[in-house]
């Protein structure tokens, strides 16, 4: 009889220090590149009362950045949406890998599903002519998609080479909606 009031008592003690929890109403993508932003839709459900910090940590290879904090504060049985913002930018990952989003109420926290960050992107040149004389007017068009198949909008550098390999001449021009279009003239 001891130990199963003592085992009730352990059990009723373990419950109430579980009073939040975190879930995540919608798991990330598989894959993201950079300039993407991760909407993650989570609810705070709680049986007491709480005021405490809610965090949100990205950890990426190994390396641990905080990326949204907020107070929270819910009465017993309260529930409270919430859908952070986290850009997959150079500022919070220097480097492409793999993920994880860690969030933290208290001292209870929760782990998504693992996703792959990535770098790449794929450029297909769509111009038939590959040979050019100087002084020519060339057009040079294409495509531009991320490895997670979404449009590239941003800039295009083109770097040209002499013959030798010793001139460089600089183009740089926009790619909107993963379409590219280079203009010059070569000297």
């Amino acid at each position: 009889m001891k130990k199963v009031l003592i085992i009730m008592i352990i059990s009723i003690f373990l419950i109430s220090l579980a009073s939040a929890e975190i879930i995540f109403t919608q798991q990330p993508k598989e894959l993201y590149n950079f300039g993407d932003v991760v909407n993650l839709p989570l609810k705070i459900t709680t049986l007491s009362d709480i005021q405490k910090f809610f965090t949100l940590n990205l950890i990426c290879n190994g390396i641990d950045t905080e990326i949204h904090k907020e107070y929270i504060t819910l009465k017993a049985g309260d529930e409270k949406s919430i859908t952070p913002s986290v850009p997959i930018t150079k500022l919070f990952i220097t480097t492409s890998g793999s993920c994880k989003l860690k969030s933290t109420l208290g001292s209870e926290f929760v782990l998504t599903n693992e996703f792959k960050i990535s770098d790449i992107i794929n450029v297909k040149v769509t111009s038939e002519q590959k040979e050019f004389s100087p002084g020519e007017n060339i057009a040079i068009n294409g495509e531009a998609v991320k490895e997670n198949e979404e449009m590239v909008n941003g800039f295009i550098e083109a770097k040209v080479l002499s013959g030798d390999g010793s001139a460089e001449i600089d183009y740089t021009d926009t790619v909107n909606n993963g379409y590219i279009s280079l203009n010059m003239s070569l000297p």
